[in-house]
């Protein structure tokens, strides 16, 4: 099933099947943003870690 979503100006065709959700851009901007989710809640779960590390070493600048 597709449905059609638009987020930031710019309008995704969205597909989901067992293991993801799935965002196209289907914009007529020239750089187009794709992106997906797993619905997997473990790589979820080592995701959300990573950037919660990953931004609060940029915060803290800690990234030397």
């Amino acid at each position: 099933m597709t449905k059609q979503l638009v987020f930031n100006n710019r309008e995704y065709h969205v597909t989901e099947d067992t293991e993801k959700v799935i965002f196209k851009d289907n914009s007529n901007r020239p750089v187009k943003v794709n992106f997906s989710f797993s619905k997997d809640t473990n790589k979820n779960k080592i995701a959300k870690d990573g950037l919660t590390i990953f931004f609060t070493e940029v915060f803290r600048g800690d990234y030397s």
